[in-house]
């Protein structure tokens, strides 16, 4: 089986993405092939939403109801594992889920900034009714 950073057509893929920078993608799947993507990547940051295993454990339950919480935990542990893996030595920031939820214009202009320290061009922060209205 051919890994994706020996892919051609995944090279092709980012250098589309790159002609569109700073571009992102939010995919949990990714997590389990992000060590192979970011060998393809000359300038990558991770941005690692942290969530509470149980939480997202609980709101999992909601689509399978024959996979057990202490599974749906286990799939997230290795899930955020291999982020944590492909993300090591490279700038990493991280958004707390539950800021998201009570406080979603603070979260946003706390990912801003950091972002921005981390040396992210070209954003701009969102007007706090549009944040809110999401």
């Amino acid at each position: 089986m051919q890994k994706i950073d020996e892919s051609t057509e995944a090279r092709n893929v980012v250098k589309q993405l790159n002609a569109h920078r700073p571009w992102v993608t939010k995919d949990p799947r990714m997590c389990l092939v992000a060590d192979e993507w970011m060998k393809l990547l000359d300038a990558p940051l991770c941005v690692i939403a942290h969530r509470q295993p149980l939480s997202i454990a609980n709101s999992m339950m909601i689509y399978s109801h024959n996979v057990s919480l202490a599974e749906w935990a286990s799939v997230y542990e290795a899930y955020y594992t291999n982020a944590l893996r492909a993300c090591q030595g490279k700038p990493t920031v991280v958004v707390q889920h539950a800021d998201l939820v009570t406080n979603p214009y603070g979260a946003v202009t706390k990912l801003y900034n950091d972002l921005t320290a981390a040396g992210v061009s070209g954003l701009t922060l969102p007007a706090e009714d549009k944040v809110l209205k999401l």
